[in-house]
């Protein structure tokens, strides 16, 4: 089989004869190779069938031994399977037909598309984790006649990873697979239609900007491309946390002023949305809970706030494309109501992969307590009676029964639980101009249950 071209030049002869009166052409179509077997094409030219018609190409003159011997052919427009058909006449009246090899007017490019595999799970989020498998199908088939195709010869695939050419295979090549630069129809049947699989390496190509394309050829030299376009990240987030206060800690966790955390990601494939960023909170009589970005603040009343960074981290750039491994945000949460906190940021990788993509930050675990403590002194008698005992001495009481203080001191945070609570009293009685130390305070163990301290 000969490429197809819109015009085929024949070169005719009769040797040492007496010369070529005149010659004609024919152009005889068929869709298998049994069209355009020794039979069929005597069958087709027989005179007494009437199915040939001949087109004169050139006659000699009565001064010439031979009419031209080399014409133009014009090949149908219409794409099919074409066999040329010459008849030469000699000066004595001797008549052949010679038959070309086969011909197919193919003038429709090839198509290919590209597609996940079969076997390649599709990513919700349109970024993968891992290597991608590709069905690149090839075809080169005309609709009204099947067979009249010249068929896929040859099938190229390139991928490109932020612009970088990072592989170039050929997938397909019909000279090499089948050793042969002709093919009958029938040969050429296994390369109308042909899907082929493509593996896209994740280690190769961890970029939002990898792009496939495959540039498919028939055996007319007709060509076309196809273009698929892939975001692979296998870059795990990273978060960092930071604590700080205006107050130096007390206790390892006890802070009288707010805490102010920052929290910095940097992650290529950022989403504010909660399924993707959140929080594991606990605060005093609540069960640990999660939380967005937003339901800190109007759930837990944690100041947040998204830190205006340089552009050099890409923070608010929208072009996915060009979005690196060094993109960064940070939030800055203000804890500013009194409370008890366990703290634990979380994010989740875009990137679809088969094991765990969740990451957490450190946890954290303090208190914030503003409040001072108050202190309210009560006085009775050792029965119960309650007395009113004046601020200044020269209006003092006298009482034939003991008298007990009761100290009320309303404090959230009294003592760490389970650890003795420190109580420093002190009583100073005057006799006789002689101050007398004698009284004490028990200690007591905080068991988180209100209790009364008593001498």
């Amino acid at each position: 089989n000969q490429l197809s071209a819109k015009i085929e030049t024949a070169n005719v002869s009769d040797g040492a004869g007496s010369g070529v009166a005149q010659w004609s052409y024919n152009i005889m179509s068929g869709d298998s190779d049994k069209s355009f077997t020794e039979d069929a094409i005597e069958t087709y030219t027989d005179p007494t069938q009437d199915t040939c018609t001949w087109t004169l190409v050139s006659e000699k003159d009565e001064n010439s031994d031979n009419a031209e011997l080399s014409g133009a052919i014009p090949l149908p427009d219409k794409e099919n399977n074409y066999v040329v058909l010459l008849k030469l006449e000699d000066n004595v009246g001797h008549c052949k037909v010679y038959a070309s090899n086969g011909i197919i007017i193919d003038y429709v490019e090839p198509k290919a598309s590209i597609s996940l595999d079969d076997n390649q799970l599709e990513s919700a989020t349109g970024i993968y984790g891992g290597d991608v498998n590709l069905n690149i199908h090839v075809q080169d088939v005309v609709s009204e006649v099947t067979a009249s195709s010249s068929a896929v010869k040859k099938v190229e695939l390139k991928v490109e990873s932020n612009g970088v050419n990072t592989d170039t295979v050929t997938l397909l090549d019909i000279q090499q697979e089948t050793k042969k630069q002709d093919w009958t129809i029938g040969e050429l049947d296994d390369y109308r239609s042909k899907d082929l699989k493509y593996t896209v390496k994740a280690a190769d190509n961890n970029s939002n900007a990898v792009k496939v394309s495959v540039t498919v050829w028939d055996n007319a030299d007709n060509q076309s491309t196809d273009e698929f376009e892939l975001s692979i990240d296998t870059t795990a987030p990273v978060i960092e946390a930071k604590y700080t206060s205006e107050a130096e800690v007390q206790n390892e966790k006890y802070y009288k002023k707010p805490v102010q955390a920052e929290i910095l990601y940097t992650e290529r494939n950022f989403s504010y949305d909660k399924e993707y960023l959140w929080f594991e909170v606990q605060v005093e009589g609540k069960n640990i809970g999660t939380y967005s970005v937003k339901e800190l603040q109007s759930e837990l009343g944690i100041r947040t706030d998204w830190e205006k960074l340089t552009e050099e981290v890409q923070q608010d750039n929208t072009d996915r494309k060009a979005l690196t491994d060094k993109r960064q945000h940070k939030l800055l949460l203000t804890f500013d109501k009194d409370n008890h906190y366990t703290f634990t940021p979380y994010i989740k990788d875009l990137a679809e992969v088969p094991e765990n993509s969740v990451y957490a930050g450190e946890t954290q675990n303090f208190v914030v307590d503003q409040k001072a403590p108050v202190m309210k002194v009560e006085y009775e008698t050792i029965d119960g009676g309650k007395i009113a005992v004046p601020t200044q001495e020269e209006n003092r009481i006298y009482s034939q029964k003991g008298i007990r203080a009761i100290v009320t001191i309303d404090e959230h945070n009294f003592a760490l639980e389970n650890q003795e609570i420190q109580v420093d009293t002190q009583v100073t009685a005057t006799k006789e101009q002689e101050t007398i130390s004698d009284y004490y305070a028990q200690q007591r163990v905080n068991n988180g249950e209100v209790w009364r301290q008593q001498n």
